[in-house]
C-alpha cells in the first residue's frame, strides 16, 4: 500500500491512510499471516515520508533500511474481541522519535502522545509558555529530572479534531475502539 507523505499538510489527517491497515502478508515474502502469528510492524522513513510495513519476523532485520519505529503485533483469533493494552514504553520512545523529528503533521501527533504520557506519569508538564512561533509547553521524563525539558507545540485543535487523531493512533497500534 503506497502511503501519504507525512510532510503533507491536510486539514483533517487521515494516519490510518497514511500509514496503512496491518498487512495481511510479510512485505518481503508474501507469507500470509494467520490466527496467531506474530508479525513486526515499522514505521520507514522514504521519500514520501513515514510509510508503514509488516513484516515475518525472521526477515524483518533484513527489510529495515530506515526504520523510524517498530512494534510487535499476533494476528488476533477470530473469538478475540478485546483491544490490546497500550504498551507505555513503547509510547515513550516513540515520543522520543517525534521530538527527534519535528515538523509538519508530526507535532499535533507529538502533542496527543505528549498528552497521553501526561495522564500516565510518564512526563512531567514544566509550564506553557509562546513566542513567535506560537503556543508551547515545556515537558521532561520523569525519571530523568536533570534533562533539559523537552518543546512540545500545542497546536489549534478542535476537540473532533484531537478525538480524530486519538482515534487514529488507536487504530495505528491496535488498540481497539474507545470504550463508551
Amino acid at each position: 500500500m503506497v502511503a501519504e507523505s507525512m510532510s503533507e499538510k491536510s486539514e483533517n489527517v487521515d494516519w490510518e491512510g497514511a500509514l496503512g491497515k496491518p498487512g495481511q502478508s510479510c512485505c518481503l515474502t508474501g507469507r500470509v499471516f494467520g490466527e496467531g502469528d506474530e508479525y513486526v510492524s515499522a514505521l520507514e522513513a522514504t521519500d514520501e515520508g513515514l510509510q508503514r510495513r509488516d513484516y515475518d519476523p525472521d526477515h524483518f532485520e533484513e527489510g529495515r533500511p530506515e526504520v523510524f519505529a517498530f512494534w510487535r503485533h499476533r494476528v488476533a483469533h477470530d473469538d478475540e474481541d478485546k483491544p490490546r493494552p497500550l504498551d507505555i514504553n513503547f509510547l515513550a520512545d516513540f515520543f522520543r522519535r517525534l521530538q527527534a523529528n519535528p515538523g509538519g503533521d508530526q507535532r499535533e501527533v507529538a502533542y496527543i502522545v505528549s498528552l497521553l504520557l501526561i495522564r500516565k506519569k510518564i512526563l512531567a508538564l514544566e509550564g506553557n509558555a509562546s513566542d513567535e512561533a506560537g503556543e508551547y509547553m515545556t515537558v521532561r521524563f520523569q525519571k530523568d529530572e536533570d534533562a533539559e525539558p523537552l518543546r512540545v507545540d500545542v497546536p489549534e485543535l478542535t476537540e473532533e479534531k484531537m478525538e480524530a487523531i486519538r482515534d487514529d493512533l488507536g487504530r495505528i497500534f491496535n488498540l481497539g475502539p474507545k470504550a463508551s
